[in-house]
């Protein structure tokens, strides 16, 4: 089962991610405002997203109904995933914590409709002979959810972009437009959620497996604090 595989590559890559911020938010002394605590939840919540997707097939026999269930509870994660990168995003605007938390809350409220309109119209995956998942969801709730969760990794990155600040060497540099480019790769990889053949399945991997490569590659590169904003919590 090559979706199952490469999910389960997915998730222990996103988990080596988790383990990568979180030395690093250990050696902060555990700053409860620090980005890098929202980093850690993002990688915590994505690994989540990829053991949903391939779990049940594994523990129970590739029961399609219950598989249906896993993805519904992948987009949940994936919701809470996009939480911590929605917090340091807001937080390039000084926006008082009041307004970033009913940004926050709205958001959250549009993603459990989603899920709750997934659940109702419950549709069984199909399992292409050359072994991908083929999702088959119902195609305006796949499409609402890759335009609301794509949208914010693309203007995630592009604010790192937009912010970048002056007279950062050139490590520093690099280490900005990985984050930016592997923003660009997940807002690009939401397709999935709308998928409907192999080859928007094929293409969706491509894109995610590039951003969680290049977001854990810029994790490694030596620089100094780039995001200086305050992280609501």
């Amino acid at each position: 089962m090559n979706s199952v595989i490469l999910h389960l590559i997915l998730a222990f890559l996103t988990l080596v991610g988790a383990v990568g911020v979180y030395i690093y938010w250990w050696r902060d002394g555990f700053v409860k405002k620090s980005p890098r605590k929202q980093l850690f939840l993002f990688f915590i919540f994505f690994t989540a997203y990829h053991l949903f997707l391939s779990l049940p097939f594994l523990f129970f026999h590739g029961n399609l109904r219950l598989m249906a269930f896993g993805y519904n509870f992948a987009i949940l994660a994936i919701f809470l995933m996009s939480v911590p990168i929605f917090r340091v995003y807001l937080g390039f605007y000084e926006l008082s914590p009041q307004k970033i938390k009913l940004i926050i809350n709205t958001f959250l409220l549009v993603g459990i409709a989603l899920i709750i309109g997934l659940f109702y119209d419950l549709r069984l995956p199909f399992i292409d002979e050359s072994g991908f998942i083929i999702w088959r969801v119902n195609l305006f709730l796949g499409i609402l959810n890759t335009i609301v969760i794509g949208t914010l990794p693309f203007l995630f990155g592009l604010s790192f972009l937009k912010n970048l600040p002056r007279g950062i060497t050139s490590i520093e540099k690099v280490k900005v437009f990985f984050l930016s480019f592997g923003s660009f790769s997940f807002a690009l990889s939401c397709i999935y959620f709308a998928v409907q053949n192999l080859f928007m399945v094929i293409i969706a991997f491509i894109f995610v497996t590039l951003g969680i490569i290049f977001w854990i590659i810029s994790l490694f590169i030596h620089r100094k604090k780039l995001i200086s904003s305050t992280v609501v919590n």
